[in-house]
Parts: C-alpha cells; structure tokens; sequence
C-alpha cells in the first residue's frame, strides 16, 4: 500500500522588499520591531485538536489592543472558526489575570491561573472563576491530571493534590523543609538531570490519575555555595546547595503515593549510595519504571517498580566506555508489546525495539541514520516517526520506519530543521522549518 502523508509548512520569511530596495535599516526595525518589520511572526500553533484540526492562537488586530482567540482550523482547506474564545474569558477575570498566562486542562474546559500566591481555576463550560488555595504559601508546578479533575503541585517543599470535584486540597507529604523537598526537585537534578524546563518539579502523574510518583530530596550532605544577586539597589547573598566535582550528591528516594489511601511506598533504593534516580515513565495499564545511573555515569538501568510494595524488577542494563544518557523519550507500547529505547550504545544514536522481558526484537535504524528524537508512534500500523539526520548533521528530518525494522524512509526532503508535529492517527503532519536563507 502506497504510504502517502500531507503535511502544513509553516515559514519565516525574510521580506525581499527591503532588499530590492537596498535601503538602510533603522534603529527602530531592528531593535523594536518596527514597520516595515524584518520578518513575520510564526502562528501560534497549539497542537491538534482531532486528526483533521490543529488549533491556532489568532488576535483581533481590528482593535487597539490585540484580542487573542483560540481558533480551531481544519487542515484540508484551511477554513477555521473559534474553539476558545478568549475574549469572553478575560472579560470575566479579575484585574491581572490573563488566560494566555493560565494551565489548560487536556479537555479544555479548566483553566488554572497562579496568582498572588494562590491558585484559581475558570470553568470555561460553568463560565465560573474558583479561587481554591488561600494561605500565604506559594503553590509551584500545578499539574492537572488527565481528567481534569485534579491538580497536583508543590508547597513549602512538600506534595499536595487539590480535588476539583471535592474542593478539598489534600496535603499529601509532611516532612519538606529547608533541606528536604518533596516533588520539588534539588539544584543539581534541575540543572543537569530533569533539565531547566522541569521548572524543579519532580513529580508526575499516573494514567488513571489515582497515583503520583515523585522524587525526594535530602541536601543535607551537599555543601553551600554563596551566590551574589545583582537585583535590586543594593543586590542580595543567596546561599546554594550546590556539589561541585567530588562532593557529595542530595540523598535520594522515590516515592509513589496512592490517592484512595494516602500511603506512601518507597522504590527499593538506599537512598546512602552515590547514585542518581530519575526519569520515571508510566506504562498505559499503570506500570511504572524508573531509570537509575552510577556516579560514574557510565552505567543506566530501568526498573520496573511494584507501587504496592517498592520492589524493584531490573528491565534493561546498558554501560558504555565513556558516558550513558538519560532515556528521555523512552516508549511503551499498549497491551504489553513491548518498549522503544533511543540510545548511542553502538556509538550512533539509534532506535531499537525490546519486549517487556528487555529482550531486543528488533534494531529498528542502523547505518549512517541518527536518530534525535521519536515525534510519533502509529501503533495501530505498527510505525514509528522520529526525526534524524543522515550524512549532513546540521539538518534535521522527519523520518518513519516499521517496527519490524523496514520500510524506513525519509519524508521532509527540503534542505535545513524540520519540527513535526504529528496528528493523533498520523494522517497529517505539521512542520516548523528553517534553512539559512528561510
């Protein structure tokens, strides 16, 4: 069967007009954006609603102040009208809140704002706007779950849940302090394990949305570090746990908490071993793993985790001469079929398909191909999309291959970065591009 795909090329056009012209550019273009502007904005795209229609974030440029609506625009003819109208919300918010600022549920329906050091949430359906925190102590990270219907987040180093229906908060660990934090993640993790878009949170919901797993953290062992802030007229010392090469790591423990109970069971670690815990991924049925590295950094392993009782059932066991990564985009396939691993360990990054024994299947990608990222698993036609770059490593491509390792094939073909955003049954594609003349 003919593998055909279509896909919306979204550009950032340099106006050829100024060229032509061979004018002068003012100070007034380059550092202010002004008329006649060097390049044009790229739509805010927002993902894809359904597998015919992605969302856009459009503004009313007929009033004096940009008015943002979320549209909904159908890919076959490019037709589209309002989904959200953010105009309405913002009418019924108070002084200072934005919806463009706020945490959109999954169905589209809740919108949570984090303001003044307390949590709101704007039923778009109920046209009603619920302030659900009021205490002086700062709520970070809310997350909702999948069903919209509760929010987890971290306060004053410690875990808790707020339920929508219940309008109850439910304080979910006791013991977070100055030198313990709870789902709130130590400097050194955020830095150079979970990575500064974690924004410190290290804690992450189940499918079912009855468990949250999370990470705890003791900086007791790690030495201070002073760090002088210029903010300010006078500037400010803010004292730092931060290891330095050779010092002692946070102690580290990973806890999953069961929503029906309130019990807390802790992953089968000692938490007294230089070692770092990270990179936790959900199975679809409600397994869970967790990813576990040496000091040296020279050995990674995956676990899976009992959340009843915290044992651990080793899954896979790498170790590589110079260094090991974090599997970052690690993928489970449904009904038990098995695991997507990415990973350099022949000295090229490349894509291979294990069992749920950690028994390989099949080396899905081999030869000069590296591969940078999976965009998309069609699992329903047994295919994986990832983008890679093969012989020219400053471009990037979006490429696809079956899981039994054949039918690969390259599918953006203009020279420069392509970003996909795939639909939900990989029937379109979106694509953010970019060359040195585009």
């Amino acid at each position: 069967m003919k593998f055909k795909i279509f896909f919306l090329v979204i550009l950032v056009l340099i106006q050829n007009s100024l060229i032509a012209q061979n004018r002068n550019l003012t100070y007034k273009q380059v550092y202010n954006f002004a008329e006649p502007r060097l390049t044009k904005p790229l739509p805010q795209l927002k993902g894809w609603l359904d597998d015919n229609h992605y969302l856009e974030v459009k503004s009313d440029s007929s009033k004096s102040i940009l008015q943002p609506v979320l549209m909904k625009v159908n890919v076959k003819d490019g037709s589209s009208e309002i989904f959200i109208d953010y105009r309405k919300i913002n009418e019924n918010l108070p002084k200072g809140f934005d919806v463009e600022d706020a945490i959109v549920s999954s169905d589209y329906n809740g919108f949570l704002f984090n303001e003044k050091n307390d949590l709101y949430y704007y039923s778009y359906s109920e046209n009603k706007l619920l302030q659900l925190t009021k205490d002086t102590l700062e709520e970070k990270n809310p997350k909702f779950s999948s069903d919209g219907k509760k929010i987890a987040y971290t306060k004053n180093n410690n875990l808790y849940v707020f339920d929508l229906e219940k309008q109850k908060e439910i304080q979910l660990t006791f013991d977070g302090c100055n030198l313990i934090y709870n789902g709130w993640a130590s400097w050194v993790y955020y830095e150079e394990i979970l990575g500064r878009a974690s924004r410190y949170a290290a804690f992450w919901w189940s499918p079912q949305n009855d468990k949250i797993c999370f990470l705890r953290f003791d900086d007791s062992p790690v030495p201070e570090f002073p760090l002088y802030r210029a903010d300010g007229q006078h500037g400010s010392l803010e004292i730092q746990h931060y290891p330095k090469a050779g010092d002692p790591n946070p102690k580290v423990k990973f806890g999953i908490v069961d929503l029906n109970n309130l019990k807390i069971v802790w992953a089968d670690f000692d938490e007294n071993i230089d070692q770092y815990i990270a990179w936790p991924f959900w199975t679809s049925d409600g397994k869970l793993t967790i990813q576990w590295m040496n000091r040296a950094q020279d050995n990674i392993k995956i676990y899976f985790v009992d959340t009843s009782t915290g044992k651990l059932n080793e899954l896979y066991n790498e170790t590589q001469k110079t260094w090991v990564e974090w599997f970052e985009d690690l993928y489970f396939l449904k009904n038990n079929k098995g695991f997507l691993l990415r990973t350099s360990v022949d000295g090229w990054y490349h894509l291979y398909y294990y069992d749920m024994n950690g028994k390989l299947k099949q080396k899905l990608t081999d030869s000069n191909l590296t591969v940078l990222d999976i965009a998309f698993v069609d699992e329903s036609k047994e295919k994986v999309y990832f983008h890679g770059w093969k012989e020219n490593s400053t471009e990037k491509h979006l490429f696809v291959v079956n899981l039994n390792g054949k039918g690969l094939k390259q599918i953006t073909s203009l020279e420069g970065t392509h970003t996909c955003t795939i639909s939900p049954s990989a029937k379109y594609f979106y694509d953010r591009f970019s060359n040195i003349n585009t």
